[in-house]
């Protein structure tokens, strides 16, 4: 039976996220610069666009390695961690890094 491949767009004001799920990690980067060129030109139609600077790319997993993804010329490597609406979400879905620095804003 072949692995459920998804895609998931959300935006939030200027913030637009962009899930997808597929077993094969060179598919994945190839559907990731797509559908984020994709997203990009429906942006421009309403007079917006990508911010590649600022465009974070994570890999959910404990074991995975460090992808390159190309965004508007621009390579963006994958991180541990990423900022989500003031979020630290980490690879692993652990929470302890955004654990830690809520605590350390409540203190």
């Amino acid at each position: 039976m072949p692995a459920r491949v998804s895609v998931l767009l959300t935006s939030y004001v200027d913030n637009s996220y962009v899930v997808l799920s597929d077993p094969d990690l060179e598919n994945l980067v190839r559907r990731t610069e797509n559908c984020l060129s994709t997203h990009n030109k429906n942006l421009e139609e309403i007079g917006m666009r990508v911010n590649e600077s600022k465009t974070e790319i994570i890999l959910f997993g404990k074991e995975q390695p460090k992808v390159v993804v190309n965004v508007k010329g621009v390579a963006v490597e994958s991180k541990d961690c990423i900022k989500a609406l003031g979020v630290l979400i980490d690879k692993g879905l652990t929470w302890r890094l955004w654990e830690g620095y809520a605590f350390s804003e409540v203190n």
